[in-house]
């Protein structure tokens, strides 16, 4: 997964409130980052695999896409933990948060969690070939 465009997809989507975050209905805004960022992961990765030709399994990419909206959920609570606590809310008080650099702030921490996910994925368990086999062109 590109986190730079899940990054470009949570800003977009903040930016035309779907969800809202300037009220306090914070279920609501984890329900619709889950469900969007889980049908987005989900899009972008049999894009992917389309345009590289690879096997798709569904219940991979379902797992995939359930674990990055999973962790996006992770990084907004995150976010919204870092407000409310005591020790930080004084941080974010003094930023004087406009809509569009709270929108900007959310997106940074969620995308950035999926990233820290993906790369912890990565360096722990060692899939480089997400295809399973090396496929060759030979047209001759």
């Amino acid at each position: 997964m590109d986190p730079l465009f899940i990054f470009a997809f949570i800003l977009m989507l903040l930016l035309f409130k779907l969800p809202n975050v300037e009220d306090d209905n914070y279920i609501r805004h984890k329900l619709g980052l889950f469900m969007g960022i889980f049908l987005f992961s989900f899009a972008l990765q049999i894009l992917k695999k389309l345009r590289s030709n690879c096997q798709m399994r569904t219940q991979k990419l379902l797992y995939n896409a359930l674990k990055f909206a999973t962790a996006g959920i992770l990084g907004y609570s995150i976010f919204t933990d870092l407000v409310h606590m005591e020790s930080t809310k004084g941080f974010f008080e003094d930023l004087e948060f406009s809509t569009k650099r709270k929108v900007l702030m959310i997106s940074l921490i969620v995308s950035s969690f999926i990233a820290l996910v993906e790369v912890t994925e990565l360096v722990l368990l060692d899939d480089r070939n997400n295809c399973g086999t090396v496929t060759v062109n030979d047209k001759n």
